[in-house]
């Protein structure tokens, strides 16, 4: 049997897991750093850029990633207003959350989904 010796990996830009997970290492901004709704529209931004490139890898058809990320388009708008209300926002998360769910391949967006909806429910 194999063994790999990942001892002191530097990894450089984004990856992809076996599983199609996909991981951004150029920044740090994640959804366990969710502190208040600034921060949340941030995170769903690069999410957005997730589901765009899971899109082009084939991981998502066209129609699912624009459904996704017409969801997640009005979290953040939701999360920019001034008047926010945190009923309509999670909705719009749960509904993202939804459409990616069952979908193996894009297994961690739905765990980040998942994350960026505990955390917005804890600053709501």
């Amino acid at each position: 049997m194999s063994v790999f010796n990942q001892k002191n990996q530097k990894v450089k830009g984004d990856q992809t897991n076996i599983a199609g997970d996909q991981y951004n290492n150029s920044d740090r901004q994640t959804e366990d750093s969710i502190k208040n709704l600034e921060d949340l529209a941030k995170v769903l931004e690069k999410l957005q850029k997730k589901v765009s490139s899971a899109k082009e890898a084939e991981l998502l058809s066209a129609e699912k990633a624009t459904d996704i990320n017409y969801s997640l388009q009005k979290a953040i708008d939701q999360s920019k207003s001034k008047s926010t209300k945190g009923g309509e926002l999670l909705e719009n998360l749960n509904k993202a959350k939804s459409l990616v769910s069952g979908i193996a391949s894009v297994g961690g967006i739905a765990v980040a989904i998942e994350k960026i909806v505990n955390a917005a429910k804890s600053i709501l």
